[in-house]
């Protein structure tokens, strides 16, 4: 299954307000694509149009060639399905009643459920691990515990093509990964909508960047995820770097109140008590061992910084290590700033 948003605008209200202007966009067979921007920059919009609950304005979308519009909901509810941010039901259904609703587009009017559709239910409600929710009342359930059987309701529908608006929402630590993993190994064709860019740069095969309406970058995680593009699109400063254990690309968000002329400082400054980090690195020659620890007090004057490098004991005021004044410790000048200072 291929999806194609070509030159797609969306205004919505009235007067109408052009919020999506001009996307394009492709997922391949078997791609898992992510869809990431600020609040407002148009996301969910795009992909309400692409699951038919708003209407383009302009351009094209294709389902394995085939016009949206050209479709029948139920053929493309077939093709299709959603796991969507918000979910609300006016009557009080069962967990297990919501995850059957997926079965729909392959029932006839009128048919009854049989023992294959609840083996399928009970299928997708065992991969997202609430299978022994299946007697609760859905609204009892927390907003965490509604997204995952979200999930299971477009598992249950067997869609070759999975639209996701924000899946990983109210999810803590280990169902964020273990929805995001269960989407990744279904192999399916998926466009997914993430705010994390961690987790759009560990699942995402490629990545479009949305900001204000418009495409303005896209390609792999590595091509698109950048510092540089971190702080033009979200305003945020930030480093990416390739995680040691994961070998994956890794961001780390500087909080606004170590922004700025002096943030290391700062950042330094706001350790409290007897606070130390090792950092080992392991060079060609030697062993570097760089221990960084604020003694009792305030002040960058009381930071010290204490390296054995190639043997030699060396106690230099940060600063000096930092700009590189020691000959001793001249070494350790780019680890420190690199693992420390940045």
């Amino acid at each position: 299954m291929k999806l194609n948003v070509e030159d797609v605008s969306i205004s919505v209200s009235k007067p109408p307000k052009r919020i999506v202007e001009l996307a394009t966009l492709h997922v391949d067979e078997g791609e898992f694509v992510g869809l990431i921007g600020p609040n407002g920059s148009g996301k969910s919009t795009l992909l309400k149009t692409v699951y038919r609950i708003l209407k383009k304005e302009s351009g094209s979308i294709e389902l394995d060639g085939r016009p949206l519009e050209s479709l029948s909901l139920k053929e493309s509810a077939l093709m299709m399905s959603v796991v969507t941010q918000h979910n609300y039901y006016n009557f009080d259904f069962k967990v297990e009643e919501v995850v059957m609703m997926g079965r729909t587009p392959h029932k006839k009017t009128m048919e009854l459920d049989n023992d294959e559709d609840r083996r399928i239910v009970e299928d997708a409600l065992e991969k997202v691990n609430m299978l022994h929710m299946k007697g609760r009342n859905f609204s009892s359930l927390s907003g965490g515990e509604q997204q995952r059987i979200i999930l299971a309701r477009a598992l249950a529908q067997q869609t070759p093509c999975l639209i996701l608006d924000e899946p990983t929402n109210h999810l803590d630590i280990k169902y964020q990964l273990e929805v995001l993993d269960i989407v990744k190994q279904l192999g399916c064709t998926a466009l997914c909508a993430l705010h994390d860019l961690n987790l759009a740069a560990e699942y995402c095969d490629r990545i479009y960047v949305l900001l204000d309406g418009k495409i303005v970058r896209s390609g792999t995680p590595g091509e698109v995820i950048t510092e540089q593009m971190i702080e033009e699109v979200y305003g945020v400063k930030a480093s990416v770097d390739v995680h040691p254990k994961t070998g994956m690309l890794n961001v780390v968000y500087y909080p606004g109140h170590a922004s700025g002329p002096g943030s290391n400082r700062s950042r330094a400054g706001s350790l409290s008590g007897s606070v130390s980090a090792l950092f080992l690195n392991n060079s060609s020659d030697s062993a570097r061992v760089f221990k960084i620890s604020r003694q009792s007090g305030s002040g960058i004057g009381n930071l010290k910084a204490f390296a054995i490098v190639r043997g030699t004991d060396c106690n230099e005021d940060r600063g000096q290590i930092r700009e590189g004044r020691s000959p001793g410790c001249r070494d350790t000048r780019q680890e420190l700033h690199r693992h420390v200072l940045s």
